[in-house]
């Protein structure tokens, strides 16, 4: 059984490598040849999410070995699989296998009792994607070269139907899904998209590929301005208030005319766990966990109310009740809810009214009073006549940091919770000041 490569890895494909290639061939080539022009990009929660479910499913198949992950040293990892491999290990999590230059670690690798192997790459979705069969097709291809007789390859991701009671059940979790057929299927095409890249990867000529879905899709790509031609844009200032198109002042005016004190401008920042941690949650649910309150009364005079979780080390906390509870009382009876779209599309809109309208089935007590807030709820976006994103609150991907922020908080030291609720301060603050600002702008339109 041979798991050594026989080419050189430096220069070679991994399977991240493939797969960015084969969504987009550009995309590697500017990892190459124009590294410099990308932009930091955080996906740290995409893959820390994915770490943390690949984790759940390494005891699929019972007791397992792991090879150690070393990013500099393929070879090693390659050489400790085979050992493996001769020890007779039925279970081997990050197996590691070459070919030809060509890279692969396999998330779960199980020995039938013929000797045969099945193989199964975890994701932290909820659907299979295209992506994920080449994926599953490139490691296919990678492990029969080089020699392991492997009988199934399965896909396995996440049941979105999946209700948490008592302790996790990850049969019940995950969904499997035999991709064994397809993978072998798309042999040919696999060897002939390795030839297409390589040559890519030799031409020192950009290749020409028009922005698209792939641009964003699984992951917004690094080099996203550049080839829509916003490289260098000025960022947006936090104090700057923009409009994205043309302000409808019928539908400004109309909305101003809605308006009545006192006014309250609310913005609920949401997050999403892969792995319910709670009772009654499905992946991905949104859970809203602190919120920013502008209150302004007839007179004119304001103020700032706002939900922050207590977090303790180590104890991962559930905020709902107590947001939805301080929600009820911070908010005056008979005030006029201001909220903003988070983007153009239909899910953007009323994500404060929804969250909102979700706390209210989760706790009957609190129904009535936090159904009639939702019903008080108007969206900054009408005035615009669903024109799409309107103002500017703080850097593009802030609030994707402060979901992250959240959601793995309780595991962080006492001086990084503390630095982290000054940037969650900050960051509301900042939303609900811009949104009353453009409020107010909205008669003089």
């Amino acid at each position: 059984m041979a798991v050594q490569e026989t080419g050189g890895m430096n220069d070679g494909l991994s399977k991240s490598r493939f797969c960015e290639g084969v969504r987009c061939p550009k995309m590697l080539w500017m990892e190459k040849y124009a590294e410099d022009r990308g932009r930091e990009i955080d996906n740290s929660l995409i893959f820390e999410n994915g770490h943390r479910v690949g984790a759940l499913a390494q005891p699929w198949y019972g007791d397992f070995v792991e090879v150690e992950f070393d990013r500099d040293n393929k070879p090693k990892m390659i050489a400790e699989t085979e050992e493996l491999l001769r020890e007779g290990h039925v279970n081997i999590c990050e197996a590691s296998f070459g070919y030809d230059g060509l890279f692969c670690r396999v998330d779960v690798l199980h020995r039938n009792d013929d000797g045969s192997f099945d193989m199964i790459e975890v994701k932290s979705s909820t659907r299979n994607k295209e992506i994920y069969l080449w994926d599953i097709a490139f490691q296919y291809y990678v492990l029969k070269r080089a020699g392991i007789d492997v009988r199934r390859a399965y896909l396995m991701y996440i049941n979105k139907e999946y209700e948490r009671r008592g302790e996790l059940d990850t049969a019940g979790f995950f969904t499997l899904e035999d991709c064994t057929e397809r993978a072998a299927s798309l042999r040919g095409e696999v060897e002939e998209r390795i030839d297409g890249l390589r040559d890519i990867l030799l031409s020192e000529e950009e290749p020409d590929i028009a922005p698209g879905r792939q641009c964003f899709d699984p992951y917004e790509c690094a080099f996203r301005d550049y080839c829509n031609g916003t490289e260098g844009a000025d960022a947006a200032d936090p104090n700057d208030i923009r409009y994205a198109g043309d302000a409808d002042t019928e539908a400004a005016r109309s909305f101003a005319e809605r308006l009545s004190h006192p006014l309250a401008f609310l913005r609920i920042e949401i997050c999403m766990y892969p792995i319910p941690p709670f009772d009654g949650l499905t992946p991905y649910r949104q859970i809203p966990f602190m919120y920013t309150l502008l209150i302004e009364r007839e007179d004119g005079g304001t103020e700032i109310r706002e939900f922050m979780p207590e977090i303790e080390e180590g104890a991962q906390p559930d905020p709902r009740r107590a947001l939805a509870e301080s929600l009820c009382e911070d908010i005056p009876e008979d005030a006029c809810v201001i909220t903003c779209a988070r983007g153009s599309e239909a899910y953007d809109r009323n994500v404060e009214a929804r969250a909102i309208g979700k706390l209210a089935w989760t706790f009957p007590d609190l129904r009535r009073r936090l159904l009639s807030i939702k019903d008080r709820c108007v969206d900054l976006a009408d005035a615009f006549d669903g024109a799409g994103s309107y103002y500017a609150p703080g850097p593009a991907g802030e609030g994707k940091e402060v979901e992250s922020a959240f959601i793995y908080m309780h595991e962080k030291p006492a001086d990084k919770r503390d630095e982290i609720k000054d940037m969650w301060t900050a960051y509301g603050r900042r939303n609900v000041e811009t949104l009353h600002a453009v409020t107010e702008s909205l008669p003089r339109l």
